[in-house]
Order: structure tokens, then sequence, then C-alpha cells
């Protein structure tokens, strides 16, 4: 991206389909020194999906065989009320970091201005999200919660290998619980088995 020729040819492709679809809108990311590096989309379709459906967000990087060489496509992701999902931002960055996923929060809300910040009420993210980074992103009334995939990522972080392969099954069943009977139910058993859960 910090070629200049890609730049420019990928400014004019942007442009192109701007004019194809006036529905279609993207911002470009640039760092300190004014090189580019990302870029975020919204087509027509997403920005009705966001207008509609915009209490809770969801943000993650996908593809990972894109991450892999340094180029996360990373979204902005909501579920409507028949539980489908639907990207409502889309962009390709340079890197996976907190200044990333502050452009793409801000380049959505910059294309969907009928969606104001503290209409969204929570943040589904990465592991390394803080409440601090929602926050700076302009997002002041949402909490951040993390999502399944990551809730378990970190346990078996701060768990190590050995002891997390051994209450995997209990940590799952904890997320999945059905009532608040059945959590405490399951809370009791990872005390018993492991003494490391607070009681």
């Amino acid at each position: 991206m910090n070629d200049s020729k890609c730049s420019f040819a990928l400014f004019q492709y942007l442009a192109k389909l701007s004019k194809v679809d006036p529905g279609f809108t993207y911002d470009i990311a640039r760092n300190a020194k004014g090189k580019m590096t990302g870029f975020a989309w919204m087509t027509s379709v997403m920005r009705s999906h966001f207008e509609r459906y915009h209490s809770v967000i969801f943000l993650d990087a996908m593809k990972r065989k894109t991450n892999i060489h340094l180029w996360p496509y990373i979204l902005v992701v909501i579920v409507n009320d028949l539980g489908e999902s639907h990207p409502v931002c889309e962009s390709v960055m340079m890197a996976e970091v907190n200044q990333s996923y502050t452009f793409l929060i801000q380049a959505a809300l910059k294309m969907c201005p009928k969606v104001s910040p503290t209409q969204i009420k929570v943040v589904f993210g990465d592991e390394f999200f803080s409440q601090k980074l929602i926050q700076t992103s302009g997002l002041h009334e949402a909490k951040l919660f993390f999502d399944h995939y990551h809730l378990i990522l970190n346990q078996e972080k701060s768990l190590g290998p050995s002891l997390f392969q051994k209450t995997k099954v209990l940590l799952l069943s904890l997320l999945n619980a059905k009532s608040s009977s059945h959590f405490c139910d399951i809370k009791k058993a990872l005390v018993e088995n492991t003494q490391v859960f607070p009681s």
C-alpha cells in the first residue's frame, strides 16, 4: 500500500466504484507521515443493515490466510432479528493493531451518519481489546465483551496447556449455561476439580 503507483491505482478503483454505485463509500487510513495504512468501504446494502441493527456489533479480523501475509481483512458485523450475520463495514489494513480497529469503527460511523456512536451499546471483540480502546474509538456508551472463541483462548493462556485441557469441557459448558443455577453448578465443579477458581 505504501507504493505510490499501487495507492494511486487503488484510489482510481475506489472512485470508479463510487461512481458506478452512489451508495458505495470508502475511507482511507493514513499514518502520521501521511502514508496510507489501509482502507474501509461500505455498500448501500451494508449501510441499510447497519441503520437497522447497530446496538450490538462484532469486530474481528477474518480470512486468516490473508492475515499471515500482514494484510488483515477486518470488518464490523451485525446480527439481525433472524439470527443472520451481515458485514456492515469492511477493511483491508496493514496490521491488526488498535489503530486499525479505531479507524474501522470511526469510518463505519462516518459512512453511515444515521447511526450515532451512542446507539452502539455492546461490542464483541478480540482478546487484545480493552474498554479504553472502545472509548477512544468514540463508543462512549458501549461495553466490551469477548466472544466465545476469545473467551476460551484467554483461559488457555492463563491456565496453561495442561490445566486448560483438563477443564476445557467445563469451561465450554460454563459459556453455554442455560440458567444461573446451571452456571453456578458448573462453576462449583470447576472449583472442586481444580482448586484454582475463586468460589
